[in-house]
């Protein structure tokens, strides 16, 4: 038995190996589910999941090969050595400045990130070498085509595919098809196609759904053997480590960095002068802009996202301490700590009256409308503020001393599907994705957060790019990496339950959470993941 690493995980024993039968089923069930109740939805889901675990178990074989075995103890070791800095280059700096300062919008369009910023004026300091992108394969001839999925829109949409577009023009022995699908859709598509064969060759996803893939069977196609083959282990080192901690599932790297994300404080600064550094502060310049905004149905407001979901609630359960999944899949909803941070919540909303009721479409409504002060919002909120609206985005204040509001991190990755037909070829593609010049273009044209960290430790490219994303990296350091274990799925719709029964309803906090916290275990017996 190897040991343990505590960087990407504590329990050795790896997922098991769903047969073709369960992959076809777990699709199958996808399409079967689409006219049935919510209830009757996440009952055939759990008998479900328990069939396919059953299965996979059969499936299972008694040893694995040596070969498997050191190919996988050389990946863990170096995403260790990622995770204690000692493969990361340079640190990512902050130039100077506070430690929360804010940014201000800056939507910059200029040169392409082709431009790789060689000169230094002024004695600027030298911008670090953009290491040049090459194929480790030769060209195929025929050419072939990979299929690349993507949820991306606007800026960022232009920026990915304008990658691709470069890519095949320079390797014309391998076209790239770039093709956006429905972010709503796409998960859906992505179980039910890729098993089937009919998949696309890479897509584009958070982490937090590996678990879940990998129960399903048939879907996510390992790096190990490629990484090997075709790059470099030590090149991951060229990325945020959590970023790559985030994509690797007992001990196996199934995706490659793209981006990352979470969420910082957005503030309107025609209403807010200093972005406040702790809660107390917030709730002090938020209850200034209300009453600066007058009464009514048009009064302005202090704060504003939808506090009864549980993704955007985790800043303040992690800044109590709060474990909302631990890494062997147990639940941990009824806590002290989880309990402190909904009373917290709870009391902006009925004594602080500073936060409303409301779902985020409404939230970025009042922010465009001038009539929020605060929102708090991911990178993704950069493309939906309108252009007449200022605004500054400062770190995620403290709940208390030392006490930072830690959100979750999201990892979106580029993964290789089980059912390409041309794997060595999509993994050129990928590579090249989170390579230094395409990721200069997602950064400055996409306004995207890219995990690689070359880019913000140029100087030169930081000035040109949106300032508001060197903030989010910032608040990276300063977060929690979201569950990507299968038992997650039974978490959210529960829990986003609770909290708003528990928040806006007036239900008891501590017996809410009880509930939930029991729901939440039985639905979590009834996936069969253990």
């Amino acid at each position: 038995m190897r040991r343990d690493i505590s960087m990407i995980v504590t329990a050795r024993t790896r997922p098991p190996r769903a047969l073709p039968a369960a992959a076809l089923l777990a699709a199958v069930l996808v399409l079967s589910l689409a006219s049935c109740s919510r209830a009757e939805q996440e009952s055939a889901r759990a008998t479900q999941l328990a069939e396919l675990a059953q299965k996979a178990a059969q499936g299972v074989g008694g040893e694995r090969c040596a070969a498997l075995e050191e190919r996988l103890d050389r990946l863990e070791r170096k995403l260790e050595r990622i995770g204690t800095g000692e493969l990361r280059p340079a640190a990512a700096g902050t130039e100077g400045g506070k430690e929360q300062e804010a940014a201000t919008h800056s939507g910059s369009d200029e040169a392409a990130a082709t431009d790789q910023g060689a000169g230094t004026a002024g004695g600027a300091a030298t911008p670090p070498e953009v290491r040049e992108f090459g194929l480790t394969i030769s060209e195929p001839s025929p050419p072939v085509r990979i299929v690349v999925w993507h949820a991306y829109r606007g800026r960022e949409k232009e920026a990915f595919e304008k990658c691709l577009t470069l890519f095949s023009g320079r390797y014309p022995g391998i076209e790239t098809d770039a093709q956006e699908v429905p972010f709503s859709a796409l998960r859906d598509k992505i179980v039910v196609t890729i098993p089937r064969g009919t998949g696309p060759d890479l897509f584009v996803y958070a982490h937090n759904n590996i678990g879940d893939w990998l129960l399903k069977g048939g879907i996510l196609a390992p790096l190990s053997s490629y990484i090997e083959k075709y790059d470099s282990f030590d090149n991951l080192a060229r990325f945020l480590p959590d970023t790559v901690k985030a994509l690797a599932y007992e001990g196996t790297l199934y995706g490659l960095p793209l981006a990352f994300k979470s969420h910082a404080l957005f503030y309107n600064r025609a209403l807010v002068k200093e972005p406040p550094r702790t809660i107390e502060d917030l709730v002090r310049i938020g209850k200034e802009a209300q009453a600066a905004g007058g009464d009514g149905e048009e009064r302005t407001q202090g704060l504003v996202y939808d506090a009864g979901l549980l993704y955007n609630h985790a800043g303040f359960a992690h800044a109590f301490g709060a474990t909302i999944l631990d890494e062997q899949g147990k639940a941990h909803i009824d806590t002290p700590e989880f309990q402190a941070s909904a009373e917290l919540v709870r009391d902006l909303f009925t004594n602080a009256q500073i936060l409303p009721d409301l779902n985020d479409t409404m939230g970025t409504f009042l922010f465009n409308s001038g009539k929020a002060a605060f929102v708090i919002k991911g990178p993704w909120f950069l493309g939906e503020v309108d252009a007449g609206v200022e605004y500054g985005v400062a770190l995620l204040p403290e709940v208390a001393e030392g006490k930072p509001m830690k959100p979750f991190l999201g990892s979106e990755g580029v993964f290789l599907s089980a059912g390409s037909r041309n794997p060595d070829a999509a993994f050129q593609v990928m590579r090249y994705l989170v390579s230094d010049v395409p990721a200069r273009i997602r950064y400055l044209e996409g306004d995207q957060l890219v995990a690689n960290l070359d880019v913000y430790e140029d100087a030169q490219l930081k000035a040109r790019a949106n300032p508001a994303l060197d903030v989010f990296r910032r608040q990276a350091e300063n977060t929690v990496i979201m569950s990507s274990r299968p038992e997650m799925q039974a978490v959210w719709s529960t829990v986003d339950n609770a909290l708003r029964n528990a928040l806006f309803g007036g239900a008891d906090v501590k017996k809410t959470l009880a509930e939930a916290q029991a729901k939440v275990e039985h639905d979590i017996a009834g996936m069969g993941t253990k």
